[in-house]
């Protein structure tokens, strides 16, 4: 077991988070490991006499196979020694630096340095993941999901409740627009009668009208009649005219047999 490593100066050290974090198995899988279970590095930085190839060209094929991620972008405080095993210091699990020879050591540190810290960044990305997946599984998401999911059944009862309205509206209308045409129908009935009545009306006021004035006619003709004692005056005037006349009458027929 190593012993804790000394904090140096620009470099961080962060609590533990092994308790959040799985081993990378798709990194580890990358290193080749060797008979004692030590990470070796790859063949691209493994090279003797070959001293015309810089380390970048050597890595150029282990990075371009790497995938990109958005979180090489991403500032990260998660920049740790390599080799810290400390309680402070999340390392377990991680990519261990290659094992370099001593004579390239020193030429590929700058690297191993970018490789570690890449390596670093996917890590980081992987725990936000992580984290992210948490959040879902957490007691608040499902509180919303629940909540979500009474709203939604509260809408769907109330979307029946309204399609049941609106076929009660549907009938109801039906219902109203039946009873809008017999009342039409009626009324125009009615219409018809009151116009019978109203012709029957003027006819028999007519002839209220004409029996009248035969009343008042026959009232002023009874009214210009003589009374009884009169009819007995006129009926002696009468006779007593009709006694001159016929005594005027002989003597004129007298006077006639005379001249002739």
């Amino acid at each position: 077991m190593s012993e804790p490593p000394v904090s140096r100066k620009g470099e961080w050290q962060t609590p533990r988070l092994a308790n959040r974090m799985q081993p990378l198995r798709g990194a580890k899988a990358q290193m080749p490991v060797d008979a004692e279970g030590q990470m070796l590095p790859s063949a691209a930085l493994v090279h003797h006499n070959n001293t015309d190839q810089s380390p970048r060209d050597e890595m150029g094929a282990y990075l371009r196979c790497r995938p990109r991620s958005p979180s090489y972008n991403f500032p990260t405080p998660y920049l740790l020694k390599p080799e810290a095993s400390s309680s402070t210091s999340p390392t377990q699990d991680f990519i261990r630096r290659p094992l370099l020879r001593n004579q390239d050591a020193l030429r590929s540190f700058p690297l191993n340095q970018e490789l570690e810290i890449r390596s670093l960044q996917s890590q980081v990305h992987e725990i936000q993941h992580r984290l992210n997946g948490d959040i879902v599984a957490s007691a608040e998401y499902q509180q919303l999901i629940n909540k979500n999911l009474e709203l939604e059944s509260a809408l769907g009862a109330t979307e029946h409740e309204l399609q049941v309205k609106k076929y009660e509206f549907q009938e109801l209308k039906k219902v109203f627009g039946t009873l809008e045409s017999s009342a039409a129908q009626a009324e125009e009935r009615m219409s018809m009668q009151m116009t019978n009545m109203m012709e029957r009306h003027l006819a028999l006021e007519e002839k209220y009208n004409k029996a009248t004035h035969e009343l008042m006619r026959m009232k002023e003709y009874l009214e210009s009649l003589p009374l009884q004692a009169e009819h007995d005056k006129l009926k002696s005037c009468n006779t007593s005219l009709k006694e001159k006349i016929s005594i005027l009458y002989g003597k004129m027929h007298f006077f006639q047999h005379e001249v002739t």
